[in-house]
């Protein structure tokens, strides 16, 4: 059950971009145990998962969630995708309100700078929204007591974007967000799209920052050993025929380094077709420890088997100490 819920996450990764309703979708999986053949039927009631004669069956919920089939007598129902309604858009209206500093330039290409701070009363609030849209756990209980009793006007975060000459590259900025809250982690997220991709880069470590530049390289040379770094872009490009997405990402955490890559191709000729192949590597041994090569059609009809007669763990309203114990015991 733990290697089928590894691929349906790297599905999911590998193939959101591509995913469309009514899709069968064939390929094969290679690891550490040989390779495998992958048949995945993924229709907008939900999906099923099926190697090696096992089967990871999941039905969508009218709220977003997941009832997820974990064996014959076990299933788990997952909670919606957490939002934060109007947050973008209060985001985007604050920089667009905000001065343009014209000598506050980055580099060569990005010449104007704005910047907005976010106070502790935003943060706190941004932070108890995310918390109420997932399950409520123990380990989450001291996050959630110190954003209840946080707040103010002193500022927790800011939010700084960059620009170039936006009539020469309209498309073009750079987004960088620090969050320098007490008792919270540090976290940095930086964002440089253009009309091609993105590249990005997050960061989060307990330890104080001084200088992101200097933690992120700390962070690189220590396999992350006192945070986390994931960065790694996006390229997208397209012709008369095909629309193809490349992404590449690192993950740097606790001593791990893993890289992965993927190349998704979809078919513009209104079948929606498409076809990907992705490979995650151990880049401390340069050990490939996953390829998948996925291929898709677009079906009439997906047949899903219903998920019923078994025991469901309720996800949706908190993890109590039974939940958890029956949820350790299976994997």
């Amino acid at each position: 059950m733990k290697k089928l819920l590894c691929v349906f996450l790297a599905l999911m990764l590998l193939t959101s971009a591509a995913l469309a309703e009514g899709h069968l979708i064939t390929g094969t999986l290679t690891g550490e145990e040989g390779e495998s053949e992958l048949t995945i039927r993924w229709g907008t009631d939900g999906f099923t998962l099926e190697r090696e004669n096992r089967v990871l069956a999941g039905r969508w919920q009218a709220d977003g969630g997941l009832l997820l089939a974990l064996s014959e007598e076990m299933s788990v129902l997952l909670p919606a995708l957490p939002k934060v309604d109007g947050f973008s858009e209060k985001l985007t209206a604050l920089l667009q309100d905000a001065p343009v500093y014209e000598s506050a330039r980055h580099s060569s290409l990005y010449i104007y700078a704005q910047q907005v701070e976010l106070s502790a009363d935003a943060v706190c609030a941004f932070g108890l929204s995310l918390l109420d849209s997932i399950p409520d756990a123990a380990m989450l209980a001291p996050l959630r007591q110190l954003l209840e009793q946080g707040g103010g006007s002193e500022p927790w975060a800011t939010v700084t974007r960059y620009l170039p000459d936006q009539r020469q590259y309209p498309n073009n900025q750079l987004l960088m967000f620090s969050l320098f809250a007490p008792g919270l982690p540090y976290i940095w997220l930086e964002l440089r799209m253009d009309e091609y991709g993105i590249n990005f880069r997050l960061a989060t470590t307990q330890e104080t920052v001084t200088d992101w530049d200097e933690t992120i390289l700390a962070l690189e040379d220590s396999n992350g050993e006192n945070g986390l770094l994931i960065k790694g872009f996006t390229l997208e490009m397209a012709d008369d025929e095909e629309n193809n997405v490349y992404v590449e990402a690192e993950l740097l955490a606790k001593g791990m380094a893993l890289h992965f890559e993927t190349d998704i191709y979809i078919s513009l000729d209104g079948a929606y077709d498409w076809y990907a192949d992705g490979v995650l590597t151990d880049e401390r041994t340069d050990t490939e420890l996953y390829t998948l090569s996925l291929e898709s059609e677009l079906v009439d009809e997906i047949i899903l088997p219903e998920i019923t007669g078994s025991q469901v763990i309720d996800l949706t309203d908190g993890i109590d100490e039974t939940e958890q114990s029956l949820l350790t015991n299976l994997f």
